[in-house]
């Protein structure tokens, strides 16, 4: 009897972990998404557009190739491929930056995005998350962090809280061929996804050019995961604990004579 308590004392303490666990992952992500905000239906009759403004106005060579995102406060950014030799970026096609501030009204001075880039750059895909933090992709041909002479997926970000950009790393990690036309979205939880043409022989997907896909994992997730193996680790090891200490007992008892 005592030993089927002890089972029971095990079973009942690892479901009553993982729904704690379920609130904690639920309540997190809720929390998370606190600051979302809802659009109303409007009428388009209504439209009007502004008047056409100038973007890059520090580009003195050829602009395209454009990305758009517009955050929850109202700034409105903008990343684009250019051939303007501006702030050290060479003869070369690099990622240009800018931003509408809400708070001044006015554009920011444009940012080369990819400064690391030594060769062309270009077809960038922008989005920016919940805090504010800016993410870039695009594809690019220079030789960097091993990537190798044909062009590859490189990504970088703004980071909100200390203001500056990160170093840019190379996502197209395991291709052997040219890598094209990168996409790029932030989900709620700020993972970012990002996909690709490339024309990699990879896990099967042949010669021809195929669409490939990676993505991130959030803080949140990796600390909820993180969570989640401690609380059941702990609900193993005390239920085992109880498990041998009862049987240890029952023996012991047994074993005393009349």
């Amino acid at each position: 009897m005592k030993l089927f308590m002890s089972l029971s004392v095990l079973i009942i303490g690892f479901l009553i972990s993982t729904s704690l666990l379920n609130t904690i992952s639920t309540q997190a992500l809720l929390d998370t998404n606190e600051n979302q905000y809802n659009i109303d239906s409007f009428d388009r009759s209504a439209w009007k557009w502004s008047t056409t403004e100038v973007v890059s106005t520090e580009s003195t060579d050829w602009s395209g190739y454009v990305s758009l995102a517009v955050d929850s406060p109202g700034n409105v950014h903008v990343v684009w491929k250019d051939l303007t030799n501006y702030a050290g970026a060479g003869t070369d096609e690099d990622i240009f930056y800018k931003r509408w501030d809400t708070a001044s009204s006015s554009w920011t001075m444009s940012e080369v995005v990819s400064t690391e880039s030594t060769d062309w750059s270009g077809y960038a895909s922008l989005a920016v998350d919940s805090s504010g933090n800016v993410h870039i992709a695009w594809v690019d041909d220079t030789d960097y962090a091993g990537s190798g002479t044909d062009t590859d997926i490189f990504y970088k970000y703004w980071n909100a809280s200390s203001s500056a950009w990160t170093t840019t790393e190379v996502v197209s990690t395991e291709s052997t061929d040219s890598g094209v036309s990168s996409s790029l979205v932030v989900d709620s939880s700020g993972n970012v996804h990002i996909a690709w043409g490339d024309g990699t022989d990879y896990a099967g997907a042949g010669k021809d050019p195929d669409i490939f896909y990676k993505s991130t994992t959030s803080e949140l997730e990796t600390e909820l995961a993180s969570l989640q193996g401690f609380v059941v680790l702990t609900s193993l090891i005390l239920g085992t604990y109880i498990f041998f200490f009862t049987v240890t007992r029952t023996r012991k008892k047994k074993s005393k004579p009349n």
